[in-house]
């Protein structure tokens, strides 16, 4: 009995599949985040899961937040990414824990340069993710400051193009 192609082929399509969908549904590939309206964070580290791709931080984050007249992290910021963009920045206004999921880039920095630990103070800048109905959610770190007894580490994910429209 000869075996023809064709259970090969659709075992390659089956393997493409089952690789695909799975990725998709974990990055969702429709994500807009807005560029107009960076939040501003920072609080103690609770807790940082360092594992690839993604690090995944909790931050506790103290009531009554505001964004700081003078720090590192927003003159990185300003050096980066413009003082357009700066005078935007706005806290987050949500006390409380708050997960920070960082992109595979600065994953690697962090795991291979400075890793964050329990009680360890934090500065982030990110972007929103906006959902289908306008909503916030996700957010997208663009800057991460860990602060250290003998100074301030800044760590940044690459410049990439960022959803620009309204809310």
């Amino acid at each position: 009995m000869k075996i023809g192609r064709e259970p090969a082929v659709l075992g390659l399509i089956l393997g493409w599949v089952l690789m695909v969908v799975p990725a998709q549904a974990h990055h969702g590939f429709t994500g807009e985040y807005d560029a107009n309206q960076p939040i501003y964070l920072a609080g103690r580290v609770i807790e940082a899961r360092l594992a690839q791709p993604h690090a995944l931080i909790t931050v506790e984050v103290a009531e009554g937040l505001e964004v700081p007249s003078n720090s590192a992290v927003l003159a990185r910021y300003d050096r980066s990414h413009g003082p357009a963009l700066l005078e935007n920045l706005t806290p987050w206004t949500t006390p409380g824990k708050v997960e920070i999921l960082l992109e595979p880039v600065m994953t690697r920095e962090v795991i291979t340069r400075q890793k964050p630990a329990a009680g360890d103070v934090v500065e982030v800048i990110a972007f929103s993710r906006l959902g289908a109905d306008g909503n916030r959610g996700e957010l997208r770190v663009i800057l991460l400051a860990i602060a250290l007894p003998d100074g301030v580490t800044v760590l940044t994910a690459p410049r990439r193009s960022y959803h620009r429209g309204g809310r």
